[in-house]
Formats: structure tokens, sequence, C-alpha cells
């Protein structure tokens, strides 16, 4: 070889070579130095007995894994802590509401081509990897046709606490209530019934993990020889739990028997000489309530790997777009758009803390309706209950989202502050923010930015409410009254005392205030007579008015209105390094405004509500941020001691991205 052609030998081994450095090391594609995958499945387990276990040494293969690679905590925030949702969830990456499965009862098959196994047989081809689904459990992995289901009969009977197969059409399963008909509903079909169609094997209904366990290993001699991927489902400890409890011995025998068969699965891909091609990823998909025989409030999960890189804090539908992604499968014109995101590489979402209010209701629409996902950027939300320290994963369906706030209505309501001190301690990356609770975050030193305003009270949207039976007259009437000022941040009890010097009154000497009071809270004290009034917003002032308990003294007009506002802010670090991410996300709450506020022209849909003088927030087009509302209430944080001094607010808002977003419009 002449020296011309060993240097162009030579350039293009670098070439290359960078190359592959560059895409592991700089944001490329996950590269796929593995040729097999097997996810095992374990049923049922409560994470904290998981790292109980693991912390006494009683889960040594598990613990082998981990030492190699990694555990990170997921959860269950979507559809039931179940077994049939929870499995659909993990193998496909989308919610309850893209599924149509919530709970055991409420199922349908999952659409064809949503599973992992149909989206890799459809990237490889079917002759060249090799799909595998085997698992111990029966219906709720199953694949049935169409069929019929028992919705009001026992699921297991109580002294044996076997199962009933109140599945069957012909089953003679007890009632709940003894001596009711049994009602039979028709189901298009198990989960799995379109996508036992794709599989190289299907083999479920084994039982306990004597027999998944041969079964796997056996599986995995038969196809040493060909690119497979894995899915091994045990159902332990799920099914002792339902018999002897969560936590039991006996449950917990059950996780250890699962650790002894992933030694097995281990041991018999080092035998084959194909362990060191092979990534193996473990999960449950619902944990287990501590002392009971079922999992109904059980959101804690894991997945653990033999591989670093995995980001903790994740949801279990996450697990299939990590996988996905680990085969440099593009996941982003999947249609609908995965509801999970990756674990691994690029792909990490942008993080939002978020409390449930109207003024920030656009953006949870937003991101239901994956405005975020057609930009190009994962989003999530997270927001806690009232009194909690956790947060959480908002669900990305409105119907999930609807069935925790009837069930919790303290749902969503999280403070301010409270977000704000999160995005700093690095949680998230940015949040909803009220004009108040932002000036003062700013003011402690927090490294926010404004970057786009959410909702507004355009007009009074919160008014002075009385309790029925309080008659007011004069100003002199409200001496001597107790009144509340709604948790909502440092700037309604602000407007309560604002409207209190407007009547002339001392708020030393005449009145009693009790600031930051819960809604709910608010309502029965008014209804047991131990507040006669305060500063309410329009929902809870038309449900007082409507049942009679109160009267609406005065909107408010003493102040601007406008003061009253919600921001979307982030980490000033996320916003120089991530860019682009901030701007994809600001585009889709941007287009969702003009969607709806085209909607409202062109069709004469009703936005805002209105009752007696009051009427709802409003999304301004373009939504930028008011500086001037943002200097008069850092006024009144002064005047009022929240704050002791000014600085120019104009430093902490950004109004670039809403500008480069309504150039896209």
């Amino acid at each position: 070889m002449d020296i011309g052609r060993k240097l162009i030998v030579l350039i293009l081994i670098f070439l290359i070579g960078g190359f592959l450095v560059y895409n592991n090391f700089f944001g490329g594609k996950a590269q796929q130095e593995f040729k097999n995958f097997i996810l095992v499945g374990w049923d049922g387990v409560e994470r904290e007995h998981l790292y109980d276990l693991l912390d006494k040494g009683q889960l040594p293969n598990l613990k082998k894994l981990v030492e190699k690679g990694a555990i990170v905590d997921t959860i269950a925030t979507t559809a039931s802590t179940e077994t049939k949702p929870g499995w659909a969830e993990i193998l496909t990456g989308y919610n309850a509401e893209n599924l149509g499965i919530y709970d055991n009862i409420d199922y349908k098959p999952i659409p064809k081509g949503y599973t992992v196994f149909e989206r890799l047989e459809d990237y490889f081809g079917e002759d060249t990897i090799a799909t595998l689904f085997v698992g111990g459990k029966i219906d709720n992995i199953g694949a049935r046709g169409p069929h019929k289901i028992c919705v009001n009969c026992i699921t297991r009977y109580p002294d044996t606490r076997e199962k009933t197969f109140y599945k069957d059409e012909g089953t003679t399963a007890p009632t709940k209530r003894p001596g009711e008909e049994r009602v039979l509903e028709d189901r298009e079909g198990d989960p799995y019934f379109h996508t036992k169609d794709a599989l190289d094997v299907y083999e479920t209904a084994l039982g306990n993990a004597a027999n998944v366990g041969p079964k796997a290993v056996d599986y995995l001699e038969e196809y040493k020889d060909k690119r497979f991927f894995a899915f091994f489902h045990f159902e332990e400890p799920d099914e002792l739990g339902h018999k002897d409890k969560g936590g039991s011995q006996g449950y917990l025998n059950g996780i250890m028997a699962d650790d002894y068969w992933l030694g097995e699965i281990v041991a018999k891909l080092k035998e084959l000489g194909v362990y060191e091609e092979t990534l193996i990823y473990v999960t449950t998909d619902h944990g287990f309530n501590e002392g009971e025989v079922h999992h109904r409030s059980a959101p804690n999960t894991f997945l653990a790997a033999n591989e670093k890189g995995l980001r903790n804090d994740g949801d279990r539908k996450d697990v299939a777009p990590t996988i996905l992604y680990r085969y440099g499968i593009d996941t982003k014109a999947f249609s609908p758009p995965l509801d999970g995101v990756s674990l691994i590489g690029a792909e990490n979402p942008v993080r939002i803390g978020y409390f449930r209010s109207a003024r920030t209701q656009m953006i949870y629409r937003a991101y239901i309706q994956n405005y975020f996902d057609q930009e190009g950027v994962q989003a999530r939300l997270y927001t806690g209950f009232l009194g909690e320290t956790e947060f959480f994963e908002v669900p990305k369906s409105g119907e999930e989202t609807r069935k925790i706030a009837e069930r919790e209505r303290r749902f969503g309501v999280v403070e301010g502050e409270e977000i704000a001190d999160r995005i700093v301690a690095g949680e998230f990356d940015g949040g909803t923010l009220g004009s108040g609770s932002f000036v003062a975050a700013v003011h402690k030193g927090a490294p926010l930015v404004a970057v786009a305003l959410l909702g507004y009270d355009a007009s009074p949207a919160k008014s002075i409410l009385m309790r029925k039976d309080v008659k007011i007259v004069s100003p002199d009437d409200f001496k001597g009254k107790t009144l509340i000022s709604p948790r909502s941040g440092p700037g309604t009890a602000i407007f309560l005392r604002e409207f209190l010097r407007d009547m002339g009154l001392d708020l030393e000497k005449d009145v009693t205030i009790i600031d930051n009071v819960y809604e709910d809270d608010a309502k029965k004290l008014l209804e047991q007579g131990k507040i006669d009034g305060g500063l309410f917003t329009l929902g809870e002032a038309e449900s007082l008015v409507r049942s009679g308990k109160a009267y609406i003294y005065r909107p408010m007009d003493w102040m601007n209105s406008e003061l009253s506002h919600g921001l979307l802010v982030f980490h000033t670090d996320f916003v120089k390094n991530h860019p682009d991410s901030v701007q994809k996300f600001v585009n889709g709450y941007v287009k969702r405004i003009a969607y709806e506020k085209n909607l409202a022209q062109e069709q004469g849909v009703a936005i805002q509500k209105k009752f007696q003088g009051l009427k709802s927030e409003e999304h301004s087009l373009p939504p930028r941020v008011r500086v001037d509302l943002l200097e008069e209430m850092q006024g009144l944080l002064y005047e009022y001691g929240f704050i002791d001094t000014k600085i120019s607010m104009s430093n902490v808002v950004d109004h670039s991205f809403v500008e480069k977003a309504m150039d896209t419009q």
C-alpha cells in the first residue's frame, strides 16, 4: 500500500472513530453495543421492601446486577396500580387514555403496533429478531379475544384468597353483594390480543416462579444464536401478597424467589457466552399496600439495569421509551406521541413544577394535548397534595387528572414558594408561580427568570364574600369581624388588606385576619360561623352564593385586578444551557393560546366564566410578561414588609422567547 492510500485509510479511521465517540458522549443516538435485551418483570414489588432486602444482602443477584449498572426510583402516575395497566404502560410507553386500559376490569386490547415487541419487529424485520413473552399470570397479561366478564363478582375467595375466575363468562364466582344477579359485560379482548400475533413466543399462565424460571432458561437456550428481545414475567411477590398480605414473610420470600431466578437467567447467559452482549432490565408494575391483601394505592416502582446512566425519578411508562432509545429507534415520529420518555440519553424532559388553578390550566391543556411534543420537546408537570412534601408527575390524561381531583380535592394545591425552592434545588427546570411568589423568590436570591405570562385577572375574578347572616351596610360594620385571605401566596394577603384600608379600617384594631386558608377549609369555616367572610375566588364565591350561604359584597375593584397573574419561570442556568428547550416549550404554550382564542372567535365557544360581576382569568396573545405589574407588586410587598429592598424587575424577565414564538404563528 503506498503512502497516499495509507494516509486516506488513517483519516477514515480517525473520522469514523471520532464520530462514534461524538455520538456516545455528545448527544447522538445510543450505540447498539448489545445484541440481546431481557426485561424481567417482578409483579407487585413494593420498592421499600426491595431496597430493604438489598441492604440486608438477601437479593444477591440483583445486587450484582446494579453494582455493574444502576437502580432508580420510578412511579405509576396514570391508570390504577394494578397488573393490566401496569405492564401495558411498561411495554408500550403509553398511558391509560391512549391504551384504553385503566384497571383490571376496564380494559381493551392494546392497539396494533404499540408494544416494544412490535416496534422491534418492525425496526429489525421479523426474521432478524426473536420476540419472547413468557409469564406466570393468566388474564392480566392475557391475549384472549372478545369475551365477557362479571363486573360485580368478587375477585378472590375471602377464606382461601384463591382467584374466582370472575373473568370467565361461565363463572360461578359469588357477587360482592350476596344474592345479587351476576352482571356480565363484553370486552373486546385482553391487552395482548393483537400483540401475540407478532411474537415468536407467547406463553403465559405458567403460575409461580418455579414454572416460569425454567421456561425462561429453556428459551434462552433455544434462541441463543439469534438476536432476541425477551420479557420474562414472574407473578411473585404479587400473588403471595394477595394471600399472605403485603410485607409478610411469604411476600418477601416471593421477591427472593424472583432474585434466585434472575441469577439462573444470568448464569445461563454466561454459559451460552452471550451475557456480555445482553442488556438486562428488572422492573415492577406496581407496589403493594403494607399489611393488606391489595395494592389499590401502591405507585412506588423501580427500574434496575446492568448498565449505568439511568435517570432517577422516572415513570413506569418510561421503560419502553428507554428500551427503544437503547436500540437507536427514533420515537419522535410515533403517532400518537409516547407518553413516557427515555431515562437514558438526550431525551431528558423539561421538568415543570405546577400548581393547579385557573391561571395555569392553559399550560396543562397544552400538556395533555401534546403541544410540547409537537414542538419537539418532552415535558413533565409535577405537583403535590396540600400538606404533603412529595411531588409526583401530573397525569398526561384529562380523565386521570379528573379522577384524582375527585378523590382528593387538595390535589395540585402547592405554594409557589415551594415550587421556587425546588427549582433552585435542581428538582425542576422551571415552574408556574404567582406574581407575588415570584417577586418574593427573586428577592431571596432565587436564580429565576420569568419568560411568559400565564392567566391573569383582566377583570375582577376575586371578591369580598360575606356570610349570608352578616349584614354590611357601612365600613363600621366590618369592625370586630374575622376575615380570611386564600392560600395563594403573599399577593392575596395584600389584596385583602388593601380592601380594608380602602374602607378606612385599622388592620390591627378593627378586624381579625387569617391568612393563607385553603378554599375548602375557608368554606367550612364560613358554614360553621367561625369566620364572617373574606377574599374568595370566583369558583368558591359562586358555589357559596348559589347555595345561599354567602353573598358577594364587592368584586375586587379597589385595586388593579391584573396584579393577580401567573408566570412561567425557569432557572437561569437552564435558560442559559438549554435555550432551545425553553423556546420549544414556550412555542407550544403560545400555540395553545392561539388555538383557544381562534376557537372562541370562530365557533363562539365561551372560554371565560362569569358570575355576578366576576370573570375568570384571561390569557394574552402574546403572553408577554408585564414588568409594570411586577414593579407594582414589588412595591406592595415592600410596603407590607414581605421584602426589604427593591430591584429592577426587568432584570429577571426575558421577553425573547415569547417574541420568537410569535414569529412562528
